[in-house]
């Protein structure tokens, strides 16, 4: 099988394939663009300029388990779609929001990423690649209702 070239072909193999079969396949999506490596750097205190935002078919079945019309369960929570993943690089370079939520068991930060999009808020979890490692790697992804605030529309 040829390697995906979009995030869609990722998606799709993903969804074709059991966990662990053949070998993990990542996709480079995005760099990172400088506004947000700016940004991280300014009010996270983390350099991740010149890094590459970088998603795995296994991290997608992972958020799908937990996020997908069958796995969702959470009252607030609606449903992931193909197409949140293909927004992929649009939400990760332009977040409303950014934070330092934890750490993995490896310690590297996590941070999380919130973007509001037509009416929902969608919020992606990425993890610092490491010293040596030039990666925001996907971590999942998880979509919020919003309720509207006083003075918007509904």
């Amino acid at each position: 099988m040829e390697a995906p070239q979009t995030i869609g072909e990722l998606y799709d193999l993903a969804h074709s394939r059991k966990t662990g079969e053949d070998k993990k396949v990542t996709l480079d999506y995005a760099k990172v663009s400088d506004v947000l490596a700016n940004r991280i750097q300014r009010e996270l205190h983390l350099d991740v300029h010149g890094f590459v935002h970088r998603i795995d078919e296994q991290y997608i079945r992972h958020a799908d388990d937990g996020h997908d019309a069958v796995g969702e369960w959470r009252e607030d929570q609606i449903p992931i779609t193909r197409s949140d993943y293909e927004a992929l690089e649009h939400l990760v370079n332009e977040p409303d929001e950014i934070a330092i939520i934890g750490k993995t068991r490896q310690n590297l930060p996590v941070l999380q990423l919130k973007k509001r999009v037509n009416g929902h808020l969608i919020i992606l979890e990425v993890f610092h690649g490491g010293k040596r490692s030039r990666y925001l790697n996907f971590l999942t992804m998880y979509k919020r209702r919003i309720r509207p605030q006083k003075g918007e529309a509904s």
